[in-house]
């Protein structure tokens, strides 16, 4: 029962999370460069296109091909 509890709570506040960035979204101005529309067109909360960002530049660090250690 403790889990559902805690689960719904974190849920709920995923969701006020969501919404607060989702408010601060609504503010622009009327020259708006192509690259705020895109980030606005992509739907994903600011948080999650940073860590995607970030995940890219990270993947782009990693060798290429790694040795089999026997």
């Amino acid at each position: 029962m403790y889990c559902d509890a805690a689960g719904n709570e974190m849920i709920g506040k995923l969701l006020k999370m969501q919404m607060l960035e989702d408010d601060d979204e609504l503010a622009y101005t009327p020259a708006e460069t192509d690259e705020a529309m895109k980030r606005e067109a992509d739907g994903r909360p600011g948080w999650m296109r940073i860590l995607s960002s970030d995940l890219l530049e990270w993947a782009k660090m990693l060798p290429k091909v790694c040795k089999v250690l026997l």
